[in-house]
């Protein structure tokens, strides 16, 4: 029997922190101590990154200079909203169901904008993931956008992000 654990109980057991201003609470569990030259410049980056990340609502539109893989762990399913650079939008949903065509790990291309959902409408809802990020993230490589700066970019995704 599968035992309902909370997300206090999450937080508590990995060590999560709060993260800011992207949402959700994280704990980085590996840095690489291997560099690499990136995003052609001299600028050196750990060769990969993983952290614990924990969804408890809707996070802000944002995107990293490195790619990144989600890995779904367990909680309710995460919907993943990505738009490319040419502004091309794509949704997929992050959970253990798989049979319903989610999926277990999502591949977000380098400078990709994303944001993230729980499909719950329960107020004790989470999704308990990880990522692994290569080049390694660095807070320099991140920037957070609002909707509006989104809707001003791509003008002919204004459905999407109002649903979104």
């Amino acid at each position: 029997m599968t035992q309902k654990i909370s997300p206090e109980e999450i937080i508590q057991k990995f060590s999560l922190e709060k993260l800011l201003p992207e949402g959700g609470y994280f704990r980085q569990s590996y840095k690489s101590p291997q560099k690499i030259k990136s995003y052609g410049s001299e600028s050196e980056r750990s060769l990969a990154t993983c952290i614990y990340y924990l969804l408890t609502e809707k996070n802000q539109f944002h995107t990293v200079k490195s790619d990144e893989i989600f890995h779904f762990y367990n909680g309710a399913p995460a919907e993943l909203f990505l738009i490319d650079e040419q502004g091309n939008c794509s949704i997929q949903i992050l959970s253990n169901q798989h049979l319903e065509g989610h999926l277990p790990q999502v591949l977000v291309p380098k400078n990709t904008y994303q944001a993230m959902r729980l499909l719950s409408s329960d107020p004790e809802a989470y999704a308990f993931m990880g990522t692994t990020v290569f080049p390694g993230f660095e807070y320099e490589d991140f920037k957070v956008y609002s909707t509006d700066e989104l809707l001003k970019k791509f003008p002919h995704l204004s459905k999407q992000l109002a649903n979104f």
